[in-house]
């Protein structure tokens, strides 16, 4: 039987699609995850077609921002819905996700790409991230694609911790943390992606 409108969708398309519906089931753990991913895959593929990225690595990339959270299932309910600051106890739960994320896509080489993107999306520019440690170009790129496009969305969205920032406060924090939290170089780039239209 065939469905009103699924000739105008490539393999590819339904692919990401069917992906988004999968990483909607986060939603039960925290429902701001699902929205959050779907933004950020949004903001990290924009970025990533700028730099003049492949398609097989915009797919790549933009699976790893679907699924970056995943690991996030394995953190208690509670931690993520805390309206206060973490307890350290706390934050070392947090700070798991993206190894737990990781070993899902680990389990096949052909998505090595995904699951190092996603195991390392909390490392820093100036090297005190977390799981590993790693400092500049030594951070995968999708990665650091992801850190960026992580950062502003959960700037400008509320958190069950502190309210939405404004644009025009996130993309002050966004350069104020070029360097040391983000890549300096994909920070701009961001930024200038920001001021065009969505294409």
């Amino acid at each position: 039987m065939e469905h009103r409108g699924e000739m105008d969708l490539d393999r590819g398309e339904i692919l990401v699609r069917t992906l988004h519906a999968v990483s909607a089931m986060t939603g039960g753990a925290d429902p701001y995850l699902a929205g959050h991913a779907a933004r950020v895959a949004d903001y990290a593929e924009r970025l990533a077609r700028d730099l003049g990225l492949s398609e097989r690595d915009c797919l790549f990339l933009r699976i790893a921002a679907v699924f970056h959270d995943i690991g996030m299932l394995a953190t208690p309910p509670y931690i993520l819905r805390k309206p206060t600051v973490l307890a350290e106890n706390e934050m070392e739960e947090v700070r798991i996700h993206p190894v737990k994320g990781a070993e899902l896509f680990e389990i096949d080489p052909a998505l090595a790409p995904i699951a190092e993107a996603i195991r390392h999306h909390h490392e820093r520019f100036d090297g005190s991230g977390y799981p590993a440690g790693l400092a500049g170009d030594a951070i995968p790129l999708f990665s650091r694609i992801l850190l960026v496009a992580e950062t502003y969305e959960a700037m400008t969205h509320h958190r069950p911790y502190r309210r939405a920032l404004s644009h025009d406060d996130a993309v002050r924090q966004l350069r104020d943390s070029a360097g040391s939290q983000l890549d300096p170089a994909l920070s701009e780039r961001f930024l200038g992606l920001l001021d065009r239209p969505t294409p």
